[in-house]
């Protein structure tokens, strides 16, 4: 049974938009860009305990889904895309040239942030397979997100498809469909919050949709967080029926409760935690 991921993008505003850099996570195959484009979206660095969850999947999780929110208000789904090849970053590193940092003088820092070396069996892992390209961003974590070989994981993606057929866009940037209404029922009775290892409830709210609660009479947190489903399908079938692309529904709503919704109607501001 396929499992979904969904967590909040933090480096993207409501557009969609990387606020940073290009060489924020996740980018598309077509090469770095503050918007995702190409054929398949691909993931680096990013969220450690949820790739660590995936790392410890069947098959590193290809077949299991991966939901992205926005980081500002209104909070809205950014993409719907499903695992369909994990590579080694020494594969992902020969494979995607274009999103490796590269150092000065080029000076272009890329989401792929470490470069294989000659296996050295006497040092641990990962500095017995790779080193870490100086420039890049994650120098203080990127051992923990390479902490065992089972974790030398670096995700490629398609987006996913609806049930009429359809295949959603890579990125769905200010036309995504705000979390309210359907979509956030979805996310407080089919969801469950993780906070690093720990399993809790999932607390969504419209200006907070991840959120993680321990138990009933316990706070709500949103650092380190994300929310796990068994049900993907049926979240990517309300996307895609709230999902519209140049003012027009992507398909039609259905009575699963879904409400197709013009690009237009959804105002974008200053990206936060919680939205005013």
């Amino acid at each position: 049974m396929p499992v979904g991921y969904i967590y909040v993008v933090a480096s993207t505003n409501s557009n969609g938009n990387h606020m940073h850099g290009p060489w924020e996570v996740p980018q598309g195959s077509g090469g770095p860009s503050i918007t995702p484009y190409g054929q398949y979206l691909l993931f680096g660095f990013c969220k450690l305990h949820m790739r660590r969850r995936i790392c410890d999947r069947p098959n590193k999780g290809v077949g299991d889904y991966i939901f992205g929110i926005s980081g500002g208000c209104p909070k809205r789904i950014l993409f719907a895309s499903k695992i369909v090849e994990v590579l080694t970053w020494a594969a992902a590193f020969h494979r995607f040239p274009q999103h490796v940092t590269r150092p000065w003088p080029s000076a272009r820092r890329g989401m792929i942030e470490v470069a294989p070396i000659v296996p050295n069996t006497r040092a641990p892992f990962p500095d017995s397979h790779y080193r870490f390209i100086v420039g890049s961003v994650h120098d203080w974590i990127w051992k923990r997100h390479l902490s065992r070989p089972q974790t030398d994981a670096f995700f490629v993606c398609e987006p996913a498809d609806c049930p009429n057929g359809n295949k959603l866009p890579l990125w769905f940037g200010p036309n995504g469909p705000v979390t309210n209404g359907a979509i956030l029922n979805f996310l407080a009775t089919n969801c469950f919050a993780y906070n690093g290892g720990s399993r809790g409830i999932s607390s969504p709210t419209p200006t907070a949709p991840v959120g993680y609660q321990p138990n009933q009479a316990g706070g709500v947190m949103y650092q380190n967080v994300h929310l796990e489903t068994h049900y993907p399908d049926r979240l990517v079938d309300l996307i895609c029926q709230n999902l519209s692309v140049g003012g027009s529904p992507f398909v039609q709503h259905d009575d699963m409760g879904g409400h197709a919704q013009s690009g237009s109607n959804l105002r974008s501001s200053k990206r936060n935690r919680g939205c005013s």
